[in-house]
């Protein structure tokens, strides 16, 4: 416990010793964006580090221009325009130096043409064009390949084989990128995806340089996979402990000898509560069998809470630290990155079952992993 405490403690500490890169982006624009205000947002939306830079400033004669400082050498950032009627938005690499963008007029008959910021390039960015390289090879797979969800029409998702193989083929354009920083910032959105084993993305990242695998990003990222291989199909499952609905501690140690279903989700994820009636017919079923439900609320309003625990009489256990998602150690030490999301324990305490990495989204698959843990 002490030397774990003591590694935690230490990758503590180096996440907040980012380093200050100088950067400057110039900025070229057709005449029709004169006048206009663009935005610069610099965000890590993908480590458990987070954090956000915003900057604003006139477009004038057809330039513009930012200057600041950067937490690693590049960064994942938004250009953005908006006003009333209308929002304009480009998602970039921005690397330390200078990075040189050119927004271009978009044609009459372009999918984007109402998105003016659409046809923007940076030329002199090997993060950018991966990036774009990534961005290009997903949307192929998308239009050609996805089809819409039960539960939403509007939203559109690829098939196991399809996400296996677009992740696959993501890594391959990765390891074509082994000296540029984006490729790490890209393999940690990949790897908060969920959908390939640890050991793959731990592959493409010993490809990359060794200056990049000695950042403190690098470290962020070996442990976020450490996480993630625990979770993964076959591992004993970690502690989970945490406060009750009726203000009791919980550890699943006492559930040691019997399966359980592990259930993650917040008060305000609807598809959460359209897989209750799903989740009250196998514990109905299977309760009287010795299985147990879990659930983790990761959000912060305890009176919401306990209110859905009663409007939908859900009577199995139910837990939460009473933070927000990104607050919260249980969503990181049991590599949380959607919900629902859920992992079934059998009864010697291995993981047999993770919808997320089986993509089993819709449950579908779920009833015969409990039967099996049951037997």
């Amino acid at each position: 416990m002490l030397r774990n405490f003591i590694i935690t403690t230490l990758l503590a500490i180096s996440f907040n010793v980012y380093g200050e890169y100088h950067f400057k982006i110039i900025g070229s624009v057709f005449p029709e964006l004169n006048g206009k205000v663009i935005h610069l947002k610099i965000e890590d939306s993908y480590s458990s580090d987070r954090f956000v830079k915003e900057d604003s400033v006139k477009i004038q004669n057809g330039f513009f221009s930012f200057e600041g400082t950067l937490r690693n050498v590049t960064e994942y950032a938004t250009l953005s325009i908006f006003g009333k009627g209308y929002n304009y938005f480009r998602y970039i690499m921005v690397d330390s130096g200078n990075t040189v963008i050119k927004v271009m007029p978009v044609s009459a008959n372009s999918l984007t043409k109402k998105n003016k910021l659409s046809n923007t390039i940076i030329e002199n960015s090997e993060s950018y064009k991966l990036a774009g390289k990534l961005d290009s090879l997903e949307n192929y797979y998308y239009n050609h390949f996805a089809t819409p969800t039960n539960y939403n029409s509007t939203i559109l998702r690829l098939s196991k084989e399809m996400i296996f193989e677009l992740s696959k083929a993501k890594l391959n354009l990765i390891r074509q990128f082994p000296n540029t920083f984006g490729s790490l910032i890209q393999l940690y959105i990949i790897s908060n995806r969920q959908t390939l084993a640890s050991d793959e993305l731990m592959s493409v990242y010993l490809s990359l340089d060794s200056h990049i695998r000695e950042s403190v990003l690098a470290i962020n990222f070996r442990q976020s996979v450490r996480y993630r291989k625990s979770v993964e199909i076959g591992q004993p499952i970690g502690e989970l402990k945490s406060n009750t609905s009726r203000d009791k501690q919980f550890t699943n140690k006492n559930l040691l000898g019997m399966p359980y279903l592990i259930a993650f989700g917040a008060t305000w994820c609807k598809p959460c509560k359209e897989d209750y009636p799903i989740l009250k017919k196998f514990y109905a079923k299977y309760k009287p069998l010795g299985f147990e439900i879990v659930s983790v609320n990761l959000h912060d309003q305890k009176k919401i809470w306990l209110s859905q625990i009663e409007s939908y009489s859900l009577s199995w256990i139910h837990i939460s630290e009473l933070k927000k998602w990104e607050e919260t150690q249980l969503a990181e030490i049991f590599n949380v990155k959607y919900v629902p999301y859920y992992i079934l324990v059998d009864k010697n305490g291995i993981i047999r079952y993770n919808s997320i990495l089986l993509k089993d989204f819709e449950l579908k698959e779920l009833e015969n992993y409990i039967i099996n843990c049951i037997k």
